[in-house]
C-alpha cells in the first residue's frame, strides 16, 4: 500500500471515531430518555406452545418469555411485528442449541 492509501484509511478511521463519540456523547446526554420502551427477549423461557399463541395472540402480558418496560405497548395488533418476534426467538432458540456444535468446530478449527 502506498502512503497515500494508508493516510486515507487512517482519516476514514479517525473520521468513524469521532462519529461514534459524538453518537455516544448524545446518548449519555439523553440518559433519562434512553429506555422507557423496551422489549427482552428470553428464548430459553420459551416454549413451541407460547410461539404459537404468539402469533395468533395480540397480548403480550399472556407470554412468559418476554420482558418488557411500563410504556411499552403490551399489544402488538400487527402481525407482522408478532411474526418478527416469533423468528427471533426460534433463530436464538436454534442457536442456544447449535452452541456446543459450533464450540467444538471452533476449538478444531
Amino acid at each position: 500500500m502506498s502512503v497515500e492509501t494508508l493516510t486515507h484509511h487512517n482519516i476514514n478511521y479517525l473520521i468513524i471515531i469521532h462519529l461514534l463519540q459524538r453518537y455516544f456523547q448524545a446518548m449519555a446526554s439523553d440518559e433519562e430518555h434512553l429506555c422507557q420502551k423496551y422489549l427482552f427477549l428470553k428464548p430459553k423461557e420459551a416454549t413451541l406452545f407460547d410461539l404459537i399463541r404468539l402469533l395468533y395472540s395480540s397480548n403480550l402480558e399472556e407470554t412468559r418469555f418476554v420482558e418488557f418496560s411500563d410504556q411499552a405497548d403490551r399489544h402488538i395488533n400487527n402481525f407482522r411485528r408478532r411474526w418478527l418476534i416469533f423468528i427471533s426467538v426460534v433463530a436464538q432458540k436454534v442457536l442456544l442449541v447449535m452452541r456446543i456444535p459450533l464450540t467444538v468446530v471452533g476449538y478444531v478449527l
